[in-house]
């Protein structure tokens, strides 16, 4: 009987011992687990921190290099900006000497600064007078050093152009010689134009004909010893029907 129960209790204890073996090593191996797990853990975090770390100074090395260029560019455009302002300065300070004379209220010679323009030197001089002429006149050119500026008087350039009137007209009538006897002239008693005697400038007068018209007029005529009719003058170089048809009626060969 003693026997039989100290085998059961040698049982007992061998199971008891087994299950203490068995849950050591259960947790032997959690804890194995969990230490690799942490590790694993760990170097992760560690390479996340790394990857933040470089996309950090990546993003302030592309930023370092924006603001650089963002610095050298506005450093070029001061630079740019600086150049044009002394440009202007030194253009600014430079003077011309000029004069303004005529249809203004002040003229006189006037000192104004490099790179001004007409209207002001008029200005300058008080402005035009109310007989002023500025219809020929561009008042936004530059002026020059030197340069002098007559404003006309609009009652002179009327003058001046009747004058050139008269002197067209009295040249045209000039070149038109007359015959008192009335048989031997340029121009007959009808007032047309004989083509055997009238000199260059005379047949330039006709309609349709000129200079180099009127000289072939003239060659032909000397070559054939003059002509014998008004239709003749057809065998002229460069003188067909048509031109004939306007000048028949204003020349003779008498």
């Amino acid at each position: 009987m003693k026997r039989k129960e100290k085998i059961i209790g040698s049982l007992i204890i061998a199971v008891i011992a087994i299950l203490f073996l068995f849950i050591g090593y259960s947790k032997t191996n959690d804890r194995k687990i969990s230490d690799s797990d942490m590790e694993k853990l760990f170097l992760d975090r560690e390479e996340s921190e790394d990857n933040n770390e470089l996309e950090d100074f990546n993003e302030k090395e592309s930023d370092s290099k924006k603001e650089e260029s963002n610095n050298i560019k506005e450093e070029k455009d001061s630079d740019i900006e600086s150049e044009k302002e002394e440009k202007e300065t030194s253009l600014g300070e430079e003077k011309i000497v000029v004069e303004i004379k005529g249809e203004v209220k002040k003229p006189n010679v006037y000192e104004l600064k490099n790179g001004s323009r007409i209207y002001e030197l008029i200005e300058e001089a008080g402005g035009p007078t109310d007989e002023a002429d500025l219809s020929n006149i561009n008042r936004a050119l530059y002026l020059s050093d030197g340069q002098c500026i007559v404003i006309k008087n609009i009652n002179d350039v009327e003058s001046e152009e009747a004058n050139l009137n008269e002197s067209l007209n009295a040249e045209v009538t000039n070149s038109i010689p007359t015959n008192s006897s009335g048989d031997k002239g340029e121009k007959n008693e009808s007032s047309s134009i004989n083509i055997n005697t009238a000199s260059k400038e005379t047949l330039m007068t006709l309609n349709g004909i000129g200079e180099s018209k009127a000289q072939a007029i003239i060659d032909y005529r000397d070559e054939i010893g003059g002509f014998k009719s008004v239709d003749d003058i057809t065998n002229v170089s460069g003188i067909g029907e048509k031109t004939l048809e306007k000048i028949k009626d204003k020349i003779s060969i008498k």
